[in-house]
């Protein structure tokens, strides 16, 4: 079976450039991945911060997917997904992590409008879909 490439990847940085910030979408990943991705882009994560945080919410509730910050220092956001989105209750939850994605950007760059949310939010959903639908 001949797989495409965005099958394989197992990770969608979206680079929101008007705020400077990035939301970085993986699915099927561990801690110990993430963690690793972090630090070889240069983002300072440690195991009793970022770590502790990721580990409490996806090890211990099994839950299907989570938004988190990368750090106090660091406005970027992860968007971890248990399984990669192939029906539309996988995209629910994805859209849901993406809906947190948005009031992570909106408080870190003091964003009142909901306009502007509303648009953010619109942007990071079609970023997804034209990686993820085939």
């Amino acid at each position: 079976m001949n797989r495409r490439p965005n099958q394989r990847k197992k990770i969608l940085a979206i680079h929101v450039d008007v705020f400077r910030v990035a939301v970085v979408v993986t699915w099927e990943t561990n801690k110990a991945w993430v963690m690793n991705h972090a630090r070889t882009h240069g983002i300072a994560v440690t195991e009793d911060g970022f770590g502790q945080a990721f580990s409490r919410e996806v090890e211990d509730n099994e839950c299907l997917g989570l938004c988190i910050s990368f750090g106090d220092r660091n406005s970027d956001v992860l968007v971890w997904l248990r399984e990669r989105p192939t029906k539309a209750t996988d995209y629910g939850v994805l859209y849901h992590e993406l809906y947190h994605a948005v009031d992570c950007i909106a408080e870190s760059r003091h964003l009142k409008c909901a306009e502007c949310r509303a648009f953010t939010f619109e942007y990071l959903v079609n970023q997804c879909n034209k990686f993820f639908w085939p």
